[in-house]
């Protein structure tokens, strides 16, 4: 069996700039220069009289993304969350949804969506540079697990059937 290597530019990471719309607008969060999914287990760790050591439990996950995205006027996913900072929105006003998709194989691909939550945290940078828009993506909740599809960089997820 011949191995794939799973390079970052094979997992799409959506953000809806649209939270309140009907159907969401994806914009691609591809201007980034780094994503990582933290997964944050939350966990209990209990001491039994009938063991020496300890026992761990996996109670749920606090997902999240700590994401530098470069600044790019014009690019949606930047254009989204730079209206974020400049309003300076709470609350609600933060409430999105997030899509991502792993483009290994043919299509359809698998795909997770979720609530999310955007939580700026600076924007800027060093003179003679290109600013960045530093932000947390806070998945919320349980994801949906489905499909999508790609075409001209717009994703369109399926939920899976129960």
């Amino acid at each position: 069996m011949a191995l794939t290597k799973f390079m970052r530019h094979l997992q799409a990471i959506f953000i809806d700039s649209t939270p309140t719309a009907d159907s969401p607008t994806w914009a691609q969060v591809g201007y980034a220069t780094s994503f990582t999914i933290s997964m944050n287990p939350q966990t209990t760790t209990e001491q039994y009289i009938k063991d020496a050591s300890a026992t761990t439990t996996t109670d749920s996950y606090q997902v999240s993304s700590s994401v530098p995205l470069t600044a790019n006027v014009g690019d949606p996913a930047f254009d989204y969350v730079y209206d974020m900072f400049w309003k300076r929105k709470i609350g609600s006003d933060c409430d999105t949804h997030a899509l991502i998709v792993d483009i290994v194989g043919d299509a359809p691909y698998k795909a997770q969506y979720s609530d999310a939550t955007i939580s700026i945290q600076d924007f800027g940078g060093d003179a003679g540079t290109q600013m960045v828009l530093n932000f947390d993506l806070a998945f919320n909740g349980d994801p949906t697990l489905g499909t999508a599809t790609i075409t001209d960089g717009v994703p369109v997820f399926t939920k899976d059937s129960e």
